[in-house]
């Protein structure tokens, strides 16, 4: 039968016995020691490491759907969660998913320049150097343009009861 007994510096610890030793430490950062004495009284001390888990990105974005071409858009990554909550991320957007770095702000603005669908990645990263990225697609249409009017009319200048042609065929759109 074994006896364990766990010593966590300094937060609390969680332990439990289901037939073999099981350390369950409490959410956060927590060195601790954990030493289990044998039935011979031997002593094995093990050592826990809390390891950082990288932050899990978010992108959310306004207008959420299809945009026009230079349309502002407005990303945020504010949804972002982070295993060391509180601490500061550092952001990195990549608008063009050409690997370079277009803005490091949390909720930064953009706009596309052409048509097309755009891979938008997230990259973010901790004070302890783990990062977690993510992507979404922005597909940008052409504007959309009121059509514009243009008319020809002969005579150039009818009298009363004379019938006039109409012709549109120089309207756009």
């Amino acid at each position: 039968m074994a006896i364990l007994t766990i010593e966590p510096v300094g937060n609390n610890a969680i332990a439990s016995h289901d037939g073999c030793d099981t350390f369950v430490p409490a959410t956060g950062a927590m060195p601790a020691e954990c030493r289990v004495t044998l039935s011979r009284h031997r002593l094995v001390t093990i050592g826990f490491t809390d390891v950082n888990a990288p932050p899990q990105p978010v992108i959310s974005r306004t207008p959420a759907g299809a945009v026009a071409v230079n349309q502002t858009i407005q990303f945020s990554g504010a949804g972002t969660t982070d295993d060391q909550d509180p601490q500061p991320l550092n952001y990195q957007w990549d608008f063009d998913n050409n690997g370079s770095v277009d803005s490091q702000a949390l909720s930064p603005t953009y706009a596309y320049s052409s048509e097309g669908t755009y891979t938008v990645r997230l990259r973010v990263t901790d004070l302890q150097g783990a990062a977690g990225e993510t992507t979404t697609s922005v597909v940008v249409t052409s504007a959309n343009r009121p059509p514009v009017a243009s008319f020809t009319y002969a005579p150039a200048n009818p009298t009363v009861g004379q019938t006039v042609m109409f012709d549109a065929s120089g309207s756009a759109g």
